[in-house]
């Protein structure tokens, strides 16, 4: 999940919609309408689901856990000329879905923070399957 920086505005705009997701779980449980839960949520609006017991809870939970990530703390890394930075990189070598085959890249583009140019890094660890993702945690 990409996270954006909002500054002093994530932290009340993640409160928001945690707020709205609580205030639409409750308004889902008392009239039996989940499609706004349901937009809020999915942000799709189309025809929501029969709603089931476990469906209005699960949504709420899974609107909390967003709002959440939105504000998660953040930190500014600053690397001097020289200096390095590391992170997590996270991929599956497990075919998914109706993959046959995944590729094994030879290098990683890393484009820093702000910038638009990026850096040409080795890669060979392998093949990465789910269509090539990889998942990365914040520098540190």
């Amino acid at each position: 999940m990409r996270r954006y920086r909002f500054g002093l505005v994530a932290m009340p705009v993640a409160v928001a919609y945690v707020a709205l997701v609580a205030g639409l779980g409750v308004f889902a449980l008392v009239t039996g309408e989940v499609s706004l839960l349901w937009f809020a949520v999915v942000r799709w609006w189309g025809p929501a689901p029969a709603a089931s017991w476990w469906m209005v809870p699960m949504l709420v939970l899974v609107g909390a856990v967003q709002g959440c990530r939105a504000a998660g703390p953040k930190h500014r890394v600053t690397v001097r000329p020289g200096g390095s930075a590391r992170a997590t990189l996270h991929w599956t070598v497990v075919e998914t879905g109706d993959e046959t085959a995944c590729p094994s890249p030879t290098r990683l583009l890393v484009i820093p923070p702000d910038e638009r140019s990026y850096l040409n890094v080795p890669f060979d660890a392998g093949r990465v399957c789910d269509g090539g993702r990889l998942d990365v945690t914040p520098l540190a």
